[in-house]
């Protein structure tokens, strides 16, 4: 089976298959573009000290490592990258 494809079963994607599809570099962009548009002055700061790029990047593999914990812990795959989303990508704080 393709990393691409569900199983059988209905189960989506595991955290190395999503880790595929959205990848930490592509998960950084957007959470500068949530940055730019959010909270424009923490984006400027960021920028202006060439600490976007590595805070951005810090983010999303933080979010991809605790999509993992709560993948590990029983949450479905949707459910546990939403709330990795939530909780670590799109939170303001660096």
């Amino acid at each position: 089976m393709s990393p691409q494809e569900p199983q059988n079963d209905g189960e989506l994607y595991e955290s190395q298959e999503l880790e595929y599809l959205l990848p930490v570099r592509s998960l950084a962009l957007m959470i500068q573009g949530h940055w730019k548009e959010h909270a424009p002055k923490r984006y400027k700061e960021a920028a202006s000290a060439g600490q976007l790029q590595s805070l951005s990047l810090k983010k999303a593999e933080d979010t991809h490592r605790f999509h993992d914990q709560l993948r590990r812990s029983g949450l479905d795959p949707l459910q546990s990258w939403s709330q990795a989303m939530r909780q670590v990508a799109l939170q303001l704080n660096a």
